[in-house]
């Protein structure tokens, strides 16, 4: 049972890095161009199925949008409110996860 959860934690791990990779550079390109409104829109070429889904994510949230067909830009508004609500969703998951762990490790003894 431990290994398999060393396994999972390892995987989650990796795969977080991975979309935080891929979503920084999906910003960078947009800052370095930037690409922070209707008229500085750019457009993405040659992103593979990762960033493609990363992007649309990213505009469903409402961190970058879509101007014209293929173009978009960066809200710095939103992402900065949506980047405080996924730490206080992560701050909270993590201290769920500590106060159970802690209930179990001094509950079984």
């Amino acid at each position: 049972m431990v290994e398999y959860a060393e396994v999972l934690g390892i995987f989650t791990s990796l795969l977080a890095t991975v979309i935080t990779f891929h979503d920084k550079k999906l910003l960078k390109q947009l800052r370095k161009a930037k690409a922070l409104d209707v008229s500085t829109a750019i457009a993405f070429s040659n992103l593979n199925k990762l960033q493609s889904w990363r992007l649309r994510r990213s505009v469903s949230r409402g961190d970058i949008m879509q101007s014209t067909e293929g173009r978009y830009f960066l809200d710095e508004v939103n992402f900065s409110i949506n980047t405080r609500r996924r730490r206080r969703r992560a701050l909270t998951f993590a201290l769920i996860a500590v106060a159970l762990v802690l209930v179990l490790f001094f509950g079984l003894k």
